[in-house]
């Protein structure tokens, strides 16, 4: 088993084929997106079917733990919808904190995941830290970016600690 082995970070998927009165007529879905996103002076909530990503890099990203990663084509720009509630908390003007219950299907822990997250921008460096529980696994990580003359530069390490019996591993 793995961390991202089974099934999409999903309570329930619609059928792609919605209905199909004759063979010449067809309507599919592929709903994506749709959450309840309320802002307050405190902070904000998204309830629903929404892109969630962690991590800082522009391709494959080890902090992407909900995604299934295609090899084949890793520079994608769409982060696939998964089903979560998400608070984010300002602590200054370059600080957050955030957290996030994300149901795998039916709602069962095995499936499911939490993480607890923090942002801090220094300067012109941002650093990221994480911890959480996704599937039967601890994860702890951590990015940082920063600019090296024109160029951008971004740093990203993850921890995976199974909880049942196994080694950590990088």
């Amino acid at each position: 088993t793995g961390i991202q082995q089974g099934k999409d970070f999903r309570y329930v998927d619609l059928e792609e084929e919605l209905w199909s009165p004759s063979a010449k007529v067809v309507v599919y879905q592929n709903l994506d997106r749709l959450s309840l996103s309320i802002y307050t002076e405190r902070g904000a909530f998204v309830l629903g079917r929404q892109g969630l990503s962690p991590g800082v890099a522009r391709g494959i990203s080890p902090l992407d733990l909900f995604q299934r990663l295609p090899l084949a084509t890793p520079f994608f720009t769409e982060i696939r919808g998964v089903d979560a509630f998400l608070a984010r908390f300002p602590l200054k003007e370059t600080a957050e904190i955030s957290g996030a219950v994300v149901l795998g299907e039916k709602g069962a822990w095995e499936e499911s995941a939490t993480f607890v997250s923090g942002r801090l921008t220094l300067g012109t460096t941002d650093a990221r830290g994480l911890v959480g529980i996704v599937r039967e696994y601890l994860v702890l990580g951590g990015a940082t970016e920063m600019p090296v003359k024109d160029a951008g530069v971004w740093l990203e390490a993850l921890e995976i600690v199974p909880q049942k019996d196994g080694d950590s591993f990088f």
